[in-house]
């Protein structure tokens, strides 16, 4: 077991220093170690910790420094204190023990720091930065409690070192202009460039603030620039409000960042750096709200919410809503709603009312009118009862047909070949148009038949049909004409029957390949004529009567005609027209501003 003597310690370093010098904050220290034998361990390498304790039992640690060195030849260590931890500062205004380790052996007791004889000295001071110590008043020597600043609660003047003498007395009588407080710039001009008045307003660049904090300029912009050392601290940095020098008022981020809005900590709006204005944030849901003037509810909101997206909601004056596009409640698709009276959906459009599909309903009090797409056929659009008369319905050509290959050998006298029915949903126009080979036995004596489409099984419209003959000197042998008729018929709304018509008059005929077809028109654009003069039952009995070709007289007054025709049939339809817009125009003007 080694033996520890302490042969001196040295603490704070006398040495004289000047009133501007630095005290050295490092303590020398020598200790001989010795054997149990009391011999001096000489040359030999240790490690010791030493440790400031508040007390010399127990008490607070307050520093601790762990040298490695070695003994000289008489067995002494030689250190410096706070060569690698500083010392503490505030501590050594309070009693201290020191505490050495040596190889993991603690020395006891601790040993209690004392002062060197010269360093008493320093309890009281001569200097304090370069001043005389007796420059300086003393707390005590303050009214207490007290504050300059506070004049309901002064100090004693008296006691305050190199104090003007206009203010010995305790009066600001030497202030600012008039009875404010101020000041002025660091060279002396301007004056007042910081401005108290009477009631408390604080002026900057004025002496007759308005409002609690005042900022002007004599004839030039003002602005109030908030920068930091992130930004800089010249003209063209941080952030700016005021205004120029026409009066315009500016609030201008100088930096390439965007302006926050903030309410109660939370983020509420964003102007970014490209000029977008963001309403809300990651935390707050967006919204803006318009109103009129005078108005005490908005006309106009603009909202989101994380659930739905994004809602446009407007209001009447009497802050009854009117009118709403919201995202659809499936998730998918918009939905727009202009209210009725009462507050019900007067006109919904639903972009997913049901897979995707959209929907538009009309409602009214008296009626109502659907449109859904995710309805096929007749079911798709519901109208109310008697809304669409049949011709605003079908009013639309239409066509019907029939054909057959098989042979008639025809036998007299009227007969059948094809029929066909059509039904139309209004007064109009039938073409009926047939055609057929025809196969004639031809002999010694004539052959004849006619051909027609008629509305009767038993008889031919007047006019409406055709001869095919072959005279009696004509070759004998088998002839083979081709067949072709039509007819206009005029119809009323409903169900109609054409018939394609043979009448065998001489010889031996057959009809093949023959055809039927309808067509149906509800519109007649010029005059239509549907007579003629029916001819001879019999062809041999027809005799030559003298005709005359169309002169252009003729032409021109049947284009006449026809026009006359059609421009009548315009003005009908547009008179029929403007008179549906008007009631529509009614209709929509009842209960809506003007």
């Amino acid at each position: 077991m080694r033996a520890v003597l302490v042969l001196a310690v040295a603490a704070l370093l006398l040495a004289a220093v000047s009133a501007s010098g630095q005290v050295p904050e490092k303590m020398n220290y020598q200790v001989m170690l010795t054997d149990n034998s009391d011999q001096p361990l000489a040359d030999q390498a240790v490690t010791v910790e030493f440790r400031l304790y508040s007390s010399g039992v127990g008490g607070t640690l307050y520093w601790t420094e762990t040298h490695n060195t070695a003994t000289n030849s008489i067995g002494v260590v030689s250190v410096v204190l706070g060569e690698t931890t500083p010392l503490p500062t505030n501590p050594f205004a309070l009693p201290l023990w020191l505490e050495v380790e040596v190889d993991s052996e603690v020395m006891a007791p601790r040993r209690e720091l004392v002062s060197a004889p010269y360093a008493l000295r320093s309890h009281t001071s001569d200097f304090l930065g370069d001043e005389a110590a007796s420059e300086y008043t003393l707390d005590a020597d303050l009214s207490t409690p007290g504050s300059i600043n506070n004049p309901a609660n002064p100090v004693d003047w008296t006691k305050l070192k190199s104090v003007p003498a206009g203010f010995a007395d305790g009066s600001d009588d030497v202030g600012g202009a008039g009875d404010g407080h101020s000041l002025d710039a660091s060279d002396g001009s301007p004056v007042d460039a910081l401005y108290v008045n009477s009631v408390g307003n604080v002026g900057i660049g004025t002496t007759a603030p308005a409002n609690k904090l005042t900022v002007g300029g004599s004839s030039a912009a003002a602005y109030a620039q908030f920068t930091s050392s992130g930004t800089g601290y010249t003209a063209s940095d941080g952030f700016e409000i005021g205004v120029n020098g026409s009066g315009y008022a500016f609030i201008n981020q100088q930096e390439a960042h965007s302006i926050a809005f903030m309410t109660n900590g939370t983020l509420k709006a964003t102007l970014t750096s490209d000029g977008i204005f963001e309403f809300g944030s990651s935390v707050s849901d967006g919204t803006a709200e318009f109103y009129a003037s005078g108005g005490a509810s908005p006309s106009i909101k603009l909202k989101t919410s994380p659930a739905y997206g994004g809602e446009i909601e407007l209001y009447e004056e009497n802050g009854a809503r009117y009118g709403s596009l919201e995202p659809d409640a499936d998730g998918t698709g918009g939905y727009f709603r202009i209210y009725g009276g009462g507050g019900v959906n007067g006109f919904l459009v639903n972009g997913n009312s049901s897979g995707g599909n959209p929907y538009v309903g009309i409602q009214g009090t008296v009626s109502s009118t659907d449109f859904n797409t995710n309805v096929a056929g007749d079911g798709a659009v519901e109208l109310p009862t008697s809304a669409v008369s049949a011709i605003e319905i079908l009013d639309e050509p239409g066509v019907a047909s029939t054909s057959a290959t098989t042979s008639i050998v025809l036998s007299g006298p009227v007969e059948t070949l094809l029929s066909q029915s059509i039904t139309v949903p209004a007064s109009g126009y039938v073409l009926a148009m047939a055609s057929a080979e025809a196969d004639i036995e031809h002999g010694a004596t004539y052959s004849g038949a006619q051909f027609g489409v008629s509305n009767s099984s038993s008889s031919f419209p007047s006019g409406a049909r055709i001869y095919h003959r072959v005279p009696a000197g004509a070759a004998e042998g088998t002839w083979e004409p081709g067949v072709s008729v039509q007819w206009l018929f005029e119809v009323t709304a409903g169900t109609h029957t054409f018939y394609f018509l043979g009448d065998r008059v001489g010889g031996t005929w057959s009809v093949w390949d023959r055809s039927l077809m309808l067509v149906y028109f509800p519109t007649a654009y010029g005059t239509v004529s549907r007579t003629v003069a029916a001819p001879p039952s019999n062809p041999e009995q027809r005799t030559a009567e003298p005709g005359y070709a169309l002169t252009e007289a003729d032409v021109a007054a049947e284009r006449a005609e026809s026009e006359a025709f059609n421009n009548a049939r315009i003005e009908r339809e547009l008179a029929e027209m403007e008179a549906k817009i008007a009631e529509l125009r009614a209709n929509m003007g009842n209960g809506n501003k003007q």
